[in-house]
């Protein structure tokens, strides 16, 4: 009886559709500028967080042993980008010098139990991959971390891992970004 019932229930009278409201296409940002909507989430980013003045947001900050510490800033509409590694205050790298987005990549890898996001440009011949990741291993071992991969032709030189985790981090949301905009 119940493949009847959803048969009759399919078969009843349509719902009169509803118009959609009038769409108004917004105006066209200017050239290598991003839509504010498209980056709606960048206004919850704090500012002057880590190596990033008060008038930059911080996409990714840690501290790290030495004491120091790792910042990805950024201006207010991501048409600039600058990872800076080393003491507060005087980082010992600020790459690329030119602050230019089209430096970074970004990727996502899923695993069974957890993913991680990552986000990398490549200085002088050796790559900073910004990584954060989530989730647990086969074992069921928690498999969170999160810092700086270095590498260079290949081979990972070393790994800065986080003092507790990243203060910040929106690699989630910058990786999906910078996918779309270096397309």
């Amino acid at each position: 009886m119940t493949p009847i019932l959803l048969l009759l229930l399919a078969c009843g009278d349509p719902k009169p559709e509803t118009p959609a409201p009038e769409q108004v296409p917004s105006p066209a940002p200017a050239a290598g500028h991003v839509a504010t909507d498209a980056l709606g989430w960048l206004g919850s980013v704090s500012q002057g967080v880590g190596h990033c003045s008060a008038s930059e947001r911080a996409l990714f900050s840690c501290e790290v042993e030495g004491p120091k510490h790792i910042s990805l800033c950024s201006d207010d509409t991501l048409d600039a980008l600058q990872y800076r590694f080393g003491p507060l205050g005087t980082p010992e790298l600020a790459a690329p010098a030119s602050s230019a987005v089209s430096a970074f990549s970004s990727a996502h890898t899923a695993w069974a139990s957890g993913q991680e996001h990552s986000v990398w440009l490549s200085n002088q011949g050796v790559v900073y991959r910004l990584v954060s990741a989530a989730g647990s291993g086969i074992d069921g071992a928690s498999n969170n971390y999160s810092g700086v991969r270095i590498l260079q032709a290949g081979r990972e030189l070393g790994f800065v891992q986080c003092a507790n985790g990243a203060a910040v981090d929106h690699l989630n949301m910058l990786g999906p970004w910078l996918s779309d905009k270096t397309r």
